[in-house]
């Protein structure tokens, strides 16, 4: 059998239950099992989703948490109860294109792969950012830029299962990373779909000026992926791709989160963590090979110092 488990995770999503599950509804694969967790939801969306289990009871499974345990723990508890060969998670604000699942399960059975990626679209009440990539080449190299995002992959049960890969339980943000980065030593064939088939909804035009104290928790999801491979003997091997990596959420992605952080004393304290953690940990990260050649970005990295670090969080404030 070449069905698939989608794993949908629910919390206060009473206003985008309906699109999401029409999209699941509407695949085309025949089979398909969709596993509906609610973590705790304090809105309606309990009383809807029983109104699609009682409708399609067997397309749905429903486990209601009556508190809330988080995106991780949901997740985790829905690959447990998976029964198909291929497992997916899809938000529950998001939704799928109807011949997703068919086409990335059909890609994985004709080329015996481990994993499936399709392309997505990041979708925001005015405006809409496509997100398209080439099929990467299943090298360590890899790691420097392949997508973190878990829903617009599928996976094979028996890779998780049997690797023991799971997602952060402390109600972490960026659980994503944690879950990509441990799972790829373990993929031995990797495929790709170039269909733009999920859509990633965010909630709020203005996101980058919400940020907060949650900004740090990268670095907590980056001392667990370093662990992990050490934990698996896969450190030295994977040294070089650990280290750029670690340099380019700091200084990159996480740096501009932190920077629009708007309580100023834990900007500061980020901020200065951040500098920190990279310099103690990987004090020579600027001879990185991945950091070699030209680009704005690389010489950025390879150039950065405690003050262009300051001056760049500060001009960061300022980029939408």
């Amino acid at each position: 059998m070449n069905g698939i488990s989608v794993i949908v995770p629910v919390y206060n999503s009473e206003k985008y239950l309906k699109i999401c599950f029409t999209s699941l509804l509407s695949q085309t694969i025949k089979d398909i099992e969709i596993i509906v967790i609610n973590d705790g939801s304090q809105d309606n969306s309990d009383s809807i989703i029983r109104k699609y289990v009682k409708k399609y009871p067997s397309l749905f499974k429903y486990i209601n948490n009556k508190e809330n345990k988080g995106l991780g723990y949901v997740r985790n508890l829905g690959i447990e109860k998976s029964s198909k060969k291929y497992i997916a998670f899809v938000d529950s604000d998001d939704y799928i294109e109807p011949n997703m699942f068919e086409k990335m399960v059909e890609e994985c059975e004709k080329k015996d792969a481990d994993v499936c990626e399709c392309n997505f679209v990041w979708e925001w009440p005015n405006k809409q950012k496509f997100d398209i990539k080439e099929n990467y080449n299943l090298d360590k190299s890899v790691l420097t830029h392949i997508r973190v995002l878990a829903p617009n992959k599928i996976y094979k049960r028996e890779l998780l299962i049997k690797n023991n890969i799971r997602f952060a339980e402390e109600k972490l943000r960026y659980e994503d990373i944690l879950f990509t980065f441990s799972l790829f030593p373990f993929i031995k064939k990797m495929c790709f779909v170039d269909d733009i088939f999920y859509h990633y909804i965010q909630r709020s035009t203005s996101i980058i000026n919400n940020q907060n104290k949650k900004v740090s928790d990268i670095y907590k999801v980056l001392e667990k992926v370093e662990a992990f491979y050490k934990e698996n003997n896969l450190y030295k091997e994977y040294f070089e791709e650990l280290e750029y990596n670690y340099a380019r959420f700091i200084l990159l992605s996480s740096l501009k989160r932190a920077s629009h952080i708007k309580n100023k004393k834990d900007r500061k304290e980020i901020l200065k963590e951040g500098y920190n953690l990279l310099n103690n940990k990987y004090p020579n990260f600027k001879k990185n090979k991945y950091l070699k050649g030209k680009g704005l970005k690389k010489i950025y990295m390879r150039t950065i110092n405690k003050c262009t670090y300051n001056l760049v969080a500060f001009l960061m404030r300022f980029v939408k």
